[in-house]
């Protein structure tokens, strides 16, 4: 049997609006002030790129190119590495299965 279909009565549940002068009062929510905080966001960060900048280039320039260098000019670290023969032994098992009828369940 279908199944009766509801009537246009029944509005859906929704927030009651707001009066306009609750929306405009200094809420930092508003578009106005997230553009303002991202402005000076942007703004920050670009003196602090800029300040990184002067402290890095003064500091490179005082300590000279081979600064750089003496990071590789430290001795060689030896990396040791075992070579493993798999032929001579299977690797999934310890031992081979030799005989499959024990096996077969």
């Amino acid at each position: 049997m279908a199944k009766k279909r509801r009537g246009k009565s029944a509005k859906p549940m929704t927030a009651p609006a707001r009066p306009p002068e609750d929306q405009e009062a200094g809420q930092a929510g508003t578009g106005r002030g997230k553009a303002a905080w991202a402005w000076l966001g942007g703004i920050l960060g670009a003196v602090v790129v800029t300040a990184f900048g002067v402290v890095f280039t003064t500091w490179f320039n005082a300590r000279g190119p081979e600064v750089l260098d003496e990071l590789g000019s430290g001795p060689v670290i030896g990396i040791g590495h075992v070579a493993v023969d798999q032929t001579a032994r299977d690797v999934a098992l310890r031992e081979p299965v030799t005989d499959p009828a024990s096996n077969a369940g």
